[in-house]
């Protein structure tokens, strides 16, 4: 089974809120910088701060998002008349392309702090490996993740991620100290690349 942009939605309740799953869209662009430009500092100790470039790359204005090297999801906070009006986080999976590695695809999981502890992040997480799962040149899923991240860790760990390695003072945070980066990942093992 290949993973379709085209047909895939889905809505349902995180905590007193509606929202709606689906790929990213070129249009999400204003949303999403809206949501991470007044998101708390803080938020970014665990994750690369976000500048509007960044965001510009993700949705090209005049250009198509190519599903075939990067599969992003967002979270979109609906209001009464399921409209979306909010950006809330990000799944994204990337597919490498160097040719030794190209049966391992990288996750990465952004759920801005208001929306954080009502189930969302291991909801994307499982989501994501079934994406992964269902796309037949994937073997290796892996991510890396602060060990300071502990609410991170855990939700990955649970979700069936295995602890591989330490990057030792792999993260440097916006307030001068160092932290290791824990390397996970999940090995299909029902698949073979031939």
């Amino acid at each position: 089974m290949n993973f379709s942009p085209d047909n895939f939605s889905l809505t349902q309740k995180f905590g007193s809120n509606n929202l709606t799953i689906r790929p990213a869209q070129n249009s999400d662009r204003e949303l999403v910088w809206k949501a991470y430009k007044n998101a708390p500092k803080e938020f970014f100790y665990h994750i690369p701060a976000i500048t509007w470039e960044n965001v510009e790359t993700w949705y090209p204005e005049n250009n198509i998002i190519n599903f075939d090297l990067t599969i992003p999801f967002n979270a979109m906070l609906l209001d009464l008349d399921e409209n979306e009006i909010e950006f809330v986080a990000n799944v994204t999976l990337v597919m490498k392309s160097i040719g030794r590695m190209r049966h391992t695809a990288i996750m990465g999981l952004s759920v801005l702090p208001q929306h954080q502890g009502n189930g969302l992040g291991t909801f994307l997480t499982q989501m994501i490996i079934e994406v992964a799962r269902a796309k037949p040149n994937i073997l290796r899923l892996e991510l890396e993740v602060c060990s300071g991240n502990k609410k991170a860790y855990h939700i990955y760990k649970k979700c069936g991620f295995q602890e591989e390695g330490i990057l030792r003072k792999g993260w440097l945070y916006p307030y001068g100290e160092f932290d290791d980066l824990v390397m996970m990942s999940i090995i299909f093992p029902e698949k073979s690349l031939s």
